[in-house]
Parts: structure tokens; sequence; C-alpha cells
């Protein structure tokens, strides 16, 4: 049996036994999250849209969902016109959450620019990361954006990269 067999064979198994979990509780978002990878490594696309959507369901404020939807259909479907407007609502989910919590830390202008990254793009992001720095005058948050301004920076706006920063908040 060669490996890929192997792992398609393993990859049916994590979702039945997640498909089992979501049976005793319909609002566990972290059985729904770990199905994804393996329904993506399946290429059953249709249902891991399936999947993040019924996680939108249980909790429609979660701005990671709407970008590992967005991320599925532009870096796995090839279909960014219809990930445009999930990257949208998880940036006004992240635009929200700066309004109730600015200059109380950096936390949530860093999503904020997170966001823009997928929505409109790394130098919009670093633009938007320069403005807010001058909003914290502490060491922590400079720091804290530096090191995202870096990150960003080091980027590569492709399907690949994205595929890479969906797989690292699959599970989150």
């Amino acid at each position: 049996m060669t490996s890929s067999a192997r792992d398609n064979i393993l990859n049916r198994q994590i979702i039945k036994i997640l498909d089992s979990a979501t049976i005793i509780e319909p609002t566990y978002n972290s059985a729904y999250s770990n199905k994804l990878r393996p329904l993506l490594s399946l290429k059953k696309y249709n249902s891991a849209i399936s999947v993040v959507n019924r996680m939108i369901l249980n909790n429609p404020e979660d701005l990671n969902s709407y970008i590992k939807l967005g991320v599925i259909y532009e870096s796995y479907l090839k279909k960014r016109n219809l990930a445009i407007p999930y990257y949208k609502k998880s940036y006004d989910l992240a635009l929200k959450n700066v309004a109730q919590h600015r200059r109380k830390n950096s936390y949530y202008d860093e999503v904020v620019a997170y966001m823009l990254m997928f929505y409109k793009g790394k130098v919009v992001a670093i633009e938007y990361l320069n403005k807010i720095s001058s909003y914290y005058s502490d060491t922590k948050s400079k720091k804290q954006i530096e090191a995202l301004q870096k990150l960003i920076e080091s980027f590569m706006d492709d399907s690949e990269s994205k595929k890479n920063v969906f797989n690292s908040i699959s599970t989150l």
C-alpha cells in the first residue's frame, strides 16, 4: 500500500471520528475545524465549505472561519472573486473588535492587519500597521506590531502561502 493510500484511509478515519464528536455536540467547532485538513487532502472542497459554513452558523463572530472559507475558495478552488466577501467579513469583524478595545493593547489592531493581508494585500496591511503604531506607547505593543510587520513583509501573496497560513489556523 502506498503512503498516499494510507493517508487517504487515515484521513477518512479522522473525518469519521470527528463526525461522531459533532453528532454528540453539534456546536463543537474544534471538531469541525479539525476536519478541514483531511477533507482538503481528499479534495472534498464542497464538504470543507459546508464544514466552515456550519462553524459560522455556530459562531458568526469567529473571524477565522471567514478567512478559512476565503482561503478554500481562493487557494484550493482558484476563485478569488468568491473569497473576497469572506475576507471582507473577517476584516469587518476585526474592525468591530478594534473599536471596542483600541489602546488597551495592540492585539486587535494586529488582527485587523492580518485580515487586511488577505482582503487587500500585504502593502495595505503594512500601511495600517505603520498608521496604528503611533497609538501605542508601551514597549510590548510596539514590539508585537514590529514583529507582525516583518512577518507580513515576508509573506508571499500567493495561493501556496495562503494554504500554509490556512493550515496554521485550521485548528484554531
